[in-house]
């Protein structure tokens, strides 16, 4: 074991510790070890521990839980937001499209999302992560933006609006400033932050199962939903500047609204199963097919090629979206003698 028990370490042993972490980081089995030995570490921390420790423990943990969140398990999925969803964004991680992406994936039924996504509502909404400290010594946490964000959105208040954003950025620069990570996002990380809080804030669980299909499969509710979740899928909640923010989240709850009035109104008997909104979704082999035919080109043999860039790729995505099936997905057929497509994963 690498990470045993928890101490402040001095510049050497953060090296040394550091060297150590890259070895088993650079591959899946070290990941998994890490994950293992860092969370037992980051279980017996204080937040404001969580917060000292920015520049190893937490910096560890938060590099290889983030890089595995879409295929933990749900309660290491929450243990992690409820941490480190700040740092994470430090960290440069997509945090809306990792949240979107793991309910979409880790979810069985319309109720199973509803189910987590007011567990994850309440994780961030009472998460007690510091975000900064500030020259009094009070802490300002993940749970206090939130507050604010709510106030924010109930009252239209732009000047409380800048003030918050104003002392959000001066604190996040002096933070990333010390832990030697790049500032020039700065606006990009906030605005991620504030966006990720206020879908949350403002989507119901009620609603939530078809928000998330239409922002994985934007093409099947672009006459309900518009141009708004066609961007969310384009990653561009990273480009919003603060002003425009409040105006996408009118957006998502003027769509909330209108989904939840438009479903009362419906006759009964009329009502669209969740089955038959599956069954219009693209299958999503499909596309990983269609992608990597557009990365790789076919050998002689009709190969994808390099082959172990290939195979590597498939292995990464399965771990990204904690879809083992996907490793299966171009395999090496016996009777042909080559490796082929998984025409059964292609036809679900």
């Amino acid at each position: 074991m690498i990470f045993t028990s928890k101490k402040k370490l001095n510049e050497q042993e953060k090296t040394n510790l550091q060297k150590e972490f890259d070895v088993l980081f650079s591959n899946a089995e070290g990941r998994e070890q890490l994950l293992g030995e860092l969370k037992n570490i980051m279980e017996t921390c204080s937040y404001e521990e969580i917060y000292n420790f920015s520049d190893t423990y937490t910096k560890w943990y938060s590099l290889v839980a983030w890089k595995k969140m879409r295929s933990l398990k749900f309660e290491d999925f929450l243990f992690t937001l409820e941490r480190t969803l700040f740092f994470g964004i430090l960290l440069g991680e997509d945090v809306w499209e990792i949240l979107a992406s793991y309910l979409h994936n880790k979810s069985l039924d319309e109720k199973d999302v509803q189910m987590k996504y007011e567990q994850i509502q309440n994780v961030v909404f009472n998460s007690r992560e510091i975000i900064f400290i500030r020259d009094n010594d009070i802490s300002y946490r993940v749970s206090d933006f939130v507050i604010e964000i709510k106030k924010i959105n109930s009252g239209q208040d732009n000047l409380l609006l800048a003030s918050v954003v104003s002392n959000l950025s001066d604190f996040t620069k002096k933070r990333l400033d010390s832990l030697l990570f790049d500032d020039e996002k700065i606006n990009d990380y906030l605005a991620v932050f504030k966006s990720t809080v206020d879908f949350l804030i403002g989507v119901d669980k009620s609603t939530i199962w078809y928000m998330i299909d239409a922002i994985t499969y934007p093409a099947q509710y672009e006459d309900q939903f518009g141009e708004f979740l066609d961007n969310q899928n384009k990653n561009n909640t990273q480009n919003l500047e603060f002003p425009n923010i409040d105006k996408a989240l009118d957006e998502i709850v003027e769509q909330d609204l209108a989904e939840q009035e438009s479903s009362s109104e419906v006759e009964e008997g009329e009502n669209i199963s969740s089955q038959e909104v599956i069954e219009e979704v693209p299958n999503i082999y499909q596309e990983i097919k269609t992608n990597f035919e557009q990365k790789y080109s076919y050998d002689e043999n009709g190969e994808l090629s390099p082959i172990e860039d290939v195979l590597a790729d498939l292995s990464q995505l399965a771990e990204e979206k904690g879809t083992e099936d996907i490793e299966d997905l171009y395999f090496f057929d016996e009777n042909s003698g080559k490796f082929v497509w998984n025409e059964d994963l292609l036809s679900k």
